[in-house]
Order: C-alpha cells, then sequence, then structure tokens
C-alpha cells in the first residue's frame, strides 16, 4: 500500500495542488485502495496487487476525464485531443516515440520480478559478503589467539589448519553467490541496461525507491558509524601492546579480529536494506531513457586496471606471508589495496566527467 501511495504522489508532483486537484487525488486514491483490497481478497499477492492497480489506474492522462480534470492536466487544448497526443511519456519527444525503440519496453511485471528477486537473494548476498570480510581473522588472528590461551599449542600447525579453513570458507561464499547469479541471469537484459523505460514503469521504480529510502538511510547512518569505529580495536590494543611487548601479536590479533567484526556488522545492518535502491537504479541509470538507448558509461581502462590489479595484490599477499611469514601483518595489503584503486577509479571518474561536461 505504500507503494501505491507513493506512486500516487509521484502521478500528481508536476500539477499544481488546486482544490480540484486535490479531491481528484483523494478519489483516486480510494479507488486504488478498493481495487488492491479487492484483489488482495481474491488471493492475489501484494505485488501482483500493487502491478494490476498501477496498470489500471497509474496513467493519469487516461483516467482524467474519468476524475474530471482533463482541463487541468491538459490546459488550453482540448481534453479528448490531448490524451491522444499524450499517450507517449512526454509530449516533448511525441516526434522521437514514432520511432521504433532500440530495446523492448521494460514492463511493470517483469520491472517487479526483478525488484523481487533481488529482494529475495539478497541474504545470499549479505551472507556472502560478511564471509568474505570475516575469513582473513582464520588467519590473521586465529593462531595467534589460540596460543594467547593456550601456549602449548604450535603455531605453525595452526597457521596451516586455518589456511585449509579459510579455502572452506570462501568455498561457502562463493557458492551462493554463483546460485544467486544463476536466478538473477534471466535479468541479464536489465542489468546491461538493454531495454526502453516506459513512464509507468520509471513512476512505480521511483515510488519503490521512496518507500525503502528512509530505512536505507538509517541502516547507511549505523554502517558507516561502525566502519568509523572498527579502526578502534587495532588502535587501542596497539597502545596496549606497548605496556606487553611479550603479548604483542596476540594483542594485535584480537584488535584486527575486532576491526573485521565490526565492519562485518556494519555490512550486516546496511546490506538487506539495499534492494530497492539496487533495483530502482539499475532502471535509471542503465535503462534507455524513455525509448533512446543509454551510451554505455563503463570505463575500459578502470576495468582493464581491476583485472590485473587484484590478482597482483593476491599474489603480494601470499608471496608476503608464506616466504617471509608475516600472516600476522600482510593483512594490510587488501585495506591500502583498496583505498589505492577506489582513489585511481575515483579520479578517472572525475577525469571523464569533467571531459564530457568540457565537450558539451
Amino acid at each position: 500500500m505504500d507503494i501505491i501511495t507513493a506512486y500516487l504522489n509521484t502521478m500528481f508532483s508536476p500539477y499544481p495542488a488546486t482544490p480540484r486537484m486535490v479531491e481528484a487525488r483523494e478519489e483516486l486514491r480510494t479507488m486504488m485502495e478498493d481495487k488492491y483490497t479487492e484483489l488482495l481478497a481474491t488471493g492475489r499477492s501484494e505485488n501482483e496487487a500493487v502491478g494490476q492497480v498501477i496498470t489500471e489506474f497509474g496513467n493519469l492522462e487516461e483516467i482524467a476525464p474519468v476524475l474530471g480534470i482533463s482541463t487541468e492536466i491538459f490546459p488550453g487544448s482540448n481534453p479528448s485531443v490531448g490524451v491522444q497526443q499524450n499517450t507517449g511519456p512526454t509530449q516533448g519527444h511525441a516526434h522521437e516515440n514514432e520511432a521504433e525503440p532500440a530495446y523492448p519496453v521494460l514492463t511493470l511485471d517483469e520491472a517487479q520480478a526483478y525488484a523481487d528477486a533481488l529482494k529475495k537473494t539478497q541474504p545470499i548476498l549479505t551472507a556472502s559478503v560478511v564471509l568474505f570480510v570475516l575469513a582473513p581473522i582464520l588467519v590473521a588472528s586465529m593462531p595467534q589467539i589460540a596460543v594467547f590461551f593456550n601456549p602449548s599449542l604450535n603455531e605453525d600447525f595452526l597457521h596451516k589448519i586455518s589456511i585449509i579453513l579459510l579455502l572452506f570458507v570462501v568455498i561457502l561464499g562463493v557458492v551462493p553467490l554463483v546460485g544467486r547469479g544463476t536466478r538473477l541471469s534471466r535479468f541479464e537484459y536489465i542489468d546491461k541496461g538493454n531495454f526502453t523505460l516506459g513512464r509507468e514503469t520509471y513512476d512505480w521504480a521511483q515510488a519503490l525507491n521512496r518507500e525503502h529510502e528512509t530505512r536505507r538511510s538509517r541502516a547507511l547512518m549505523v554502517a558507516v558509524g561502525l566502519w568509523i569505529l572498527s579502526a578502534l580495536p587495532v588502535i587501542s590494543l596497539s597502545f596496549i601492546a606497548d605496556a606487553y611487548p611479550e603479548k604483542e601479536d596476540a594483542l594485535i590479533s584480537f584488535g584486527v579480529a575486532g576491526t573485521l567484526v565490526l565492519v562485518a556488522i556494519g555490512l550486516t545492518v546496511f546490506l538487506p536494506t539495499n534492494w530497492a535502491y539496487s533495483a530502482s537504479e539499475k532502471i535509471f541509470e542503465r535503462a534507455s531513457s524513455f525509448g533512446h538507448p543509454q551510451s554505455d558509461d563503463s570505463d575500459p581502462l578502470v576495468s582493464t586496471v581491476a583485472a590485473g590489479f587484484f590478482p597482483l595484490l593476491a599474489a603480494v599477499y601470499l608471496g608476503w606471508s608464506f616466504l617471509f611469514d608475516g600472516w600476522s601483518v600482510s593483512w594490510i595489503v587488501w585495506p591500502f589495496g583498496a583505498i589505492i584503486f577506489g582513489a585511481f577509479a575515483a579520479a578517472r571518474g572525475a577525469w571523464r566527467s569533467s571531459k564530457k561536461n568540457r565537450s558539451r
């Protein structure tokens, strides 16, 4: 029902809030709510009911004569003519819409199915990402922590065991992601932007994003706070380690584990709330703009650098760890590598945007 309300707000937002338009808005709300309740009573799911309601009542230009607001919708023109002339997304593109779109129109049912698939598979993505974040604890911290509590344990043996466990954890994270990718593969054309965006689907995506944006924003604020605080365990235990040099490795390991746990908690808070934003952004950013294909804005240079940079980073990590027995500190290459690559990608993106703006 919240999506219907948000969709209704989007429909009337371009028009002035005159008494007649406010009255018509409430009339349409009642019609949509009655239809929604009727569909639920017949056994339709919430998504199906919302889709059917938007399909029947989602075009304000078509329903304007029923509501008696044709004059407000088409000022200074014959209402009947106006309805015929505005069957496309906008008047300004009427002559462009006569041409056949480059891609098929993304229907409302397809968009809802895509959003529903993202919502259902979001727990898989969250669990896998959290596993990947926590996995380094097995190698970077667990052996030292185990020896701290039981000095008789063989630390070298524990390192070897931790590597084996790390591989199993990676498998536990990768396999579900592969399954998720298979489930989403039928929506590959949406990910690639190979569709034409219609007004109805656009308005629905906007309403979906508005409905979930508050919850997502709150989760993001909590997550960012946790990510900022994640530096505290390493920093604080480093100071404590100065007073107990014989326990330095174990204390630093505790700090590393604490840092990764806080990062993982932040991801657990944020990622489950991000599915609606992901779905709507795919439709907004990667879609054709009401029948006009959007050019691929991906940067081949960034993709090429990423293809070689991260395998090189993995080689540095493994070489440092195995050849120089640096398991307790070699993990640092990952955050530093991410910062370096992120800075490069951001600088490259800013340069491309500046170049594009100058060429306009």
